[in-house]
C-alpha cells in the first residue's frame, strides 16, 4: 500500500471520544442520576424528610412526657444514695475569678489586682443581702442555734455579720494582706449532717497546708463563725441551716476562711476538709493563693 493510500484510509477511520461522565452516574439516555429519575429523587428526598420529621417529634413527644410525669418539679427525681452524689456534698469557695483555675494571686499594694476576687465576692454575698431583705414573716427565726419554728419548710436566713471581719467595708482583708476565702457548702437534697461529737452538733470544715512547706507558709488561719474542738478551731457549718428541700428563699451557710499572716511571694497549697461527720467520705477542697 502506498503512502496516499494509507493516509486515505486513516482519514476514514471514525474515533469514538470517551465520555467525560460514565453513565451509572449520570445517563443523558435515560435522563436518570444515579439511575434514578428528577422525579424518583424528588419523591425519596420527601421520603425520608418526613420519616426524620416523624422521628424528631416522636422523640419530642415521649420527652415531654417523661419530664411532665417523671420527674418532679420541686426536688431531683433521684435524691440520696440514689443520686449520683450519695449524700457527699462538696465544699465550694469564692473567690473564683476563672472557673478553670483555683489560684487565688494579687498585690496587696495593688488594688487593680484584688479588685476582681473583692467583686467575686461581692456578688456571692449580694445574693444573701437580698434574701435577708425580704420580710421575716416568710423565715424562721435563728437565734443560739434554735429554730423557731422548727418547721423544715421555713429557712433561716444566713447573718452576714457573722462573717466579720470578712465583710465588704474591710475589701474582704486584701488591702492588708490578710485576704479572706468564703467556704460554702454545695446543696445536696435532703442531706443531714451526721454528727460524730454530739458536744459540737454542726458539720465543721477546716483548712491547712497541703504539705509541711504550706503549713509553715501559711501561717495561722482564722474562721468565722468559728468553734473549738479538742483545743483546735474549726469553721462552723450550723446544723440549723438542714437539710436542703428546695425551700423558697434557701441559701447554703457560709464560713469566711481568713489567712492572718501568710508569707508572701510564695505559692501556698490550701486543703479544707469537713469534719465531725461519720461518713466515712468528707468533703475536700483544694486552692491556691499568693500574696505579692
Amino acid at each position: 500500500m502506498s503512502m496516499q493510500e494509507f493516509s486515505d484510509n486513516l482519514s476514514t477511520l471514525s474515533y469514538v471520544s470517551r465520555r467525560r461522565i460514565p453513565s451509572w452516574i449520570w445517563d443523558p439516555k435515560n435522563k436518570t442520576l444515579f439511575g434514578r429519575t428528577a422525579t424518583s429523587w424528588a419523591l425519596c428526598i420527601l421520603f425520608y424528610l418526613a420519616y426524620y420529621a416523624f422521628l424528631a417529634g416522636f422523640f419530642m413527644g415521649m420527652m415531654m412526657v417523661f419530664l411532665y410525669t417523671q420527674v418532679p418539679d420541686d426536688r431531683p427525681a433521684r435524691t440520696g444514695m440514689q443520686s449520683l452524689l450519695h449524700f457527699k456534698p462538696g465544699i465550694g469557695f469564692r473567690p473564683v475569678v476563672e472557673v478553670q483555675k483555683s489560684l487565688i494571686k494579687f498585690a496587696k499594694t495593688d488594688p487593680q489586682s484584688y479588685l476582681p476576687l473583692t467583686e467575686n465576692i461581692d456578688a456571692l454575698l449580694d445574693a444573701y443581702k437580698i434574701v435577708n431583705s425580704k420580710p421575716d414573716g416568710q423565715f424562721a427565726s435563728c437565734k443560739g442555734g434554735k429554730k423557731d419554728p422548727d418547721d423544715v419548710e421555713r429557712v433561716c436566713k444566713f447573718p452576714l455579720e457573722s462573717l466579720s471581719p470578712c465583710t465588704r467595708e474591710n475589701n474582704y482583708g486584701y488591702p492588708a494582706g490578710t485576704p479572706c476565702v468564703i467556704l460554702k457548702l454545695n446543696k445536696v437534697y435532703g442531706w443531714l449532717p451526721d454528727i460524730e461529737n454530739s458536744k459540737v452538733p454542726h458539720a465543721l470544715v477546716n483548712c491547712t497546708g497541703q504539705n509541711p512547706a504550706d503549713v509553715e507558709n501559711m501561717g495561722t488561719v482564722s474562721y468565722y463563725p468559728s468553734t473549738k474542738l479538742g483545743g483546735k478551731s474549726y469553721g462552723i457549718f450550723d446544723s440549723i441551716y438542714f437539710p436542703f428541700i428546695g425551700q423558697p428563699g434557701y441559701l447554703s451557710p457560709l464560713v469566711a476562711l481568713q489567712f492572718t499572716n501568710p508569707k508572701p511571694h510564695v505559692t501556698i497549697l490550701v486543703e479544707c476538709q469537713l469534719r465531725n461527720l461519720k461518713n466515712a467520705y468528707t468533703g475536700t477542697l483544694g486552692f491556691e493563693i499568693r500574696v505579692d
